[in-house]
Parts: C-alpha cells; sequence; structure tokens
C-alpha cells in the first residue's frame, strides 16, 4: 500500500507472518515494520533510516514509533501513529514457573493462572520495549489485567489473538479500541 490513506483511521497497525525455520527474522521483521510504517504515513523507509535508543530500542526520527519481535514461528511489527509502543510474542510454551518466579509477585502469578504464563511473560517485554528500556528490568515491571507500570509509566496492555499456539502482548502509552487497530494479516497460500 503505502500510500498512508487507507490507513488514516487506525492508530495502530500491527502485521505478522509465520516464520519459516532458517529464515531470516530480523530482515522479515524490518520488512514487516517498513510496509505498516509506510501504509501509516505514505512515506518508505529503509535500514538505513533507523537508528537506535541508549538500550537499543530502534527508532526513526519524525517517524511514528514501532517495535518488532520474533520467536521460534512467529514474526510481529506494530507501528503506533501517536505515542509508544511494544511488542513481544512467545510460543504458548516459553517460559518455565522457575523463570516466572523471579520475575512475578503473588498477583502475577495469579494473573498468569487466569490469562497463561506466557501472556505475563510477553506483557512484561512489551511493556520494557515500549518503554525503551533493558530486558533486564523485566522484574521491574507491574502488570495488571489491562495495565503495567514500570518507572512511573502507565503503560495499556492488549492481547491480540494473531496465531493460534503463540501469546502475543502489546505495550502502549496510549489505549486502542478494536476498531483503531488494523491488523495485516500474512497473505493466503
Amino acid at each position: 500500500m503505502g500510500s498512508g490513506q487507507v490507513t488514516e483511521n487506525y492508530r495502530l497497525i500491527l502485521a505478522y507472518e509465520a516464520l519459516e525455520p532458517g529464515a531470516d527474522a530480523s530482515a522479515r521483521g524490518r520488512a514487516l515494520a517498513f510496509g505498516a510504517l509506510a501504509d501509516m504515513t505514505g512515506r518508505s523507509f529503509t535500514a538505513a533510516d533507523v537508528l537506535r535508543g541508549s538500550h537499543g530500542r530502534p527508532y526513526i526520527p519524525g517517524a511514528p514509533s514501532f517495535s518488532i519481535t520474533h520467536c521460534q514461528g512467529l514474526v510481529v511489527a506494530a507501528v503506533a501513529r501517536h505515542g509508544a509502543v511494544g511488542v513481544d510474542a512467545e510460543a504458548d510454551d516459553r517460559p518455565t514457573a522457575r523463570a516466572l518466579r523471579k520475575m512475578c509477585d503473588a498477583e502475577e502469578q495469579l494473573l498468569a493462572d487466569s490469562k497463561g504464563a506466557t501472556w505475563v511473560w510477553v506483557a512484561k517485554e512489551a511493556a520494557i520495549k515500549s518503554a525503551g528500556l533493558s530486558a533486564f528490568m523485566a522484574g521491574q515491571v507491574r502488570l495488571w489485567p489491562e495495565f503495567a507500570a514500570l518507572r512511573n509509566q502507565v503503560l495499556h496492555l492488549q492481547r491480540p489473538l494473531l496465531a493460534t499456539g503463540f501469546a502475543v502482548a502489546i505495550a502502549s502509552s496510549e489505549r486502542f479500541t478494536d476498531n483503531e487497530i488494523l491488523i495485516r494479516r500474512p497473505p493466503e497460500p
């Protein structure tokens, strides 16, 4: 697309696709992000436009916030028209109970029981990405069902259902309603 006109009513674009074994996950993630950025802004971007923040968060000066994640089998890019955004995804069996105990308090353990341990894991990671901070800060993220707090920032959490067998979380400085989110599904084979 790349015109920016079709997506003018959308405040968040999520693009995703299955990741085949041996595929270059970083290249696929950049392609999805650049495509979503072009759809939102009507401008094209390349890897040469990307700078890195102090903790490695990618950004493009003057462009909307974007985030990329990939895990075995899935790659996702999120682009927010306004405010910061972070996305994370993992296969549903990702965190071990031991790993989760290290980064969750008792209330978050209850949240893991209701929403799933993997969702708690990816929600913390998405919050860190949205805040542009280090992954070592996961234990400092405090979660509630629809919010995360980290360093005096309150972030909105959303749980899009993109692909079976994966937990995906979006953390953003703004709340998006379902009709403000455009999900770019992979083309049918």
